[in-house]
């Protein structure tokens, strides 16, 4: 057992010093080669840097350069350099070791050759103490160096690995955010598209979407051309449109009235200037007429009304319907003051709008109120709001007047559409109509609830902004 040990060891010691002389040669190798430019432009101050590097742990005795005549260029320690070493020769250039005494020891001294080509400039000189190694030291720098070597290892495969691989989704990245459908950008590296793998893939299907994408923009550009092409044609046909709107609406305002102010005036002059020789029915033929062109009158104002709503420019500023709603109020009183009724108009009812065409809207929608209740032995008209859950105001006109039935309730925004008969309530069947179509032109909705009998209620608002926020 004594007798393996001893082999062990001694084994062991032996690796350590073969491995300590491969190193010791490695080092010389190193400063041979290292020190050629120091050599050949004598610069002594790198060549003792050199010098100094070789000497790692304290298992080293000493280095030195000497040219190949001996002599001494730089080194680590002098005194002892010049007692105890020699030139030398080597035989063919070839690096050579020696066993030198050294300070009362023996060392293992390495002698390496600088060339630089054919030519021969130094002798690097490295020596070290090959009996100071131990078994600890060889099995702890053997375990270091695997576990080193090992992490090295692992590193540099994976650096390879990940260089692999980030390399072109790197390449493939850039690509994509240089990608462009309206400048000029750099091509797909055509390597990507060779790889097999999934970055290959990947970088095909990219290609191919470029593609796609290139050819979709360019079939969208051509339609964009197309469309405002379109544009720019239904634009002029619908200003020569609205041009020869406002010519009919002239010649609706003044040469279609003209007549119809003859005729009820003529009419006029007859009831009043001829009565003595006109029988009943006469009169109530001329009374026929005048409501006739009164009617025809009243017609063409709504009808003119209703297209003005649909052109004039929205003036929108903060209005409160209270406020307008007693103005309707007192008109409506003002031209038929016998008519007593019941009013219940809330206060701070503030919405943004054009005021003007507001007043419309009011005027349409109480006047309806006013109107149906007309027969109603106790008519009330109430003018208010309430608060949707999204905190939208809805505002309201309701009355307790004839009512109609829901299920005509589609008919009551078209114009000439009328749900009672024109002998029992008179009307032309455009103001809803034209109160519809102010809502519409504010972003808003209108609608109403009604029983016949019972009395109706509209509501309506005005686009999407919470009047309560304008107090």
């Amino acid at each position: 057992m004594l007798g393996l040990g001893y082999l062990i060891v001694d084994d062991a010691e032996q690796q350590l010093r073969n491995e300590r002389l491969r190193l010791v040669t490695s080092g010389a190798k190193t400063l041979a080669s290292g020190s050629l430019d120091a050599l050949v432009t004598r610069d002594y101050e790198l060549l003792e840097r050199w010098v100094s590097s070789v000497l790692l742990t304290e298992d080293y005795a000493y280095a030195f350069l000497a040219n190949p005549a001996g002599q001494i260029l730089t080194h680590t320690d002098l005194e002892f350099i010049a007692r105890y070493t020699k030139p030398v020769r080597l035989n063919n250039y070839a690096p050579m070791t020696r066993e030198i005494p050294y300070r009362g020891l023996t060392v293992t001294e390495v002698i390496y050759p600088a060339m630089l080509g054919d030519q021969h400039l130094a002798n690097a000189h490295v020596a070290f103490y090959p009996g100071r190694s131990n078994i600890s030291a060889i099995r702890t720098f053997k375990f270091y160096a695997l576990i080193l070597g090992s992490l090295l290892l692992m590193l540099g495969a994976t650096l390879i690995i990940v260089r692999r691989h980030t390399a072109p989704i790197s390449q493939l990245t850039q690509y994509v955010s240089q990608l462009s459908l309206e400048h000029d950008h750099p091509a797909l590296n055509s390597a990507l598209l060779e790889h097999q793998d999934e970055v290959g893939m990947l970088s095909r299907a990219f290609n191919e979407m470029e593609i796609r994408l290139i050819t979709a923009f360019e079939q969208l550009r051509n339609e964009e051309g197309r469309l405002r092409e379109r544009v720019d044609e239904r634009t002029q046909e619908l200003l020569l449109a609205n041009k020869e709107l406002e010519t009919f609406s002239y010649t609706v305002s003044h040469d279609l009235r003209s007549p119809l102010r003859t005729i009820d005036g003529f009419s006029l002059v007859l009831l009043v200037d001829y009565a003595e020789q006109l029988d009943e029915e006469g009169k109530q033929h001329l009374h026929r007429i005048r409501r006739g062109t009164q009617r025809m009158a009243q017609l063409i104002d709504d009808i003119l009304e209703l297209s003005r709503v649909s052109r004039t420019n929205l003036i929108m500023t903060t209005c409160d319907i209270a406020t307008i709603a007693q103005e309707v109020r007192e008109e409506l009183e003002f031209n038929q003051p016998d008519h007593q009724f019941q009013w219940q108009i809330a206060d701070n009812l503030f919405v943004r709008a054009d005021r003007h065409l507001l007043h419309i809207i009011l005027t349409n929608l109480i006047g309806n109120a006013w109107k149906y209740t007309g027969k109603t032995p106790q008519p009330c008209i109430e003018i208010g709001s309430i608060t949707q859950a999204d905190a939208i105001t809805v505002f309201y006109v309701r009355d307790n007047g004839s009512g109609f039935n829901m299920k005509y309730a589609d008919k009551l925004f078209k114009p000439f559409s009328r749900l009672h008969g024109r002998e029992e309530f008179e009307g032309t069947g455009i103001g809803l109509a034209t109160a519809y179509r102010i809502i519409e032109r504010h972003k808003g909705k209108i609608w109403a609830e009604a029983k016949p009998g019972e009395g109706a209620c509209f509501y309506f608002q005005l686009g999407k902004i919470n009047p309560k926020n304008l107090i």
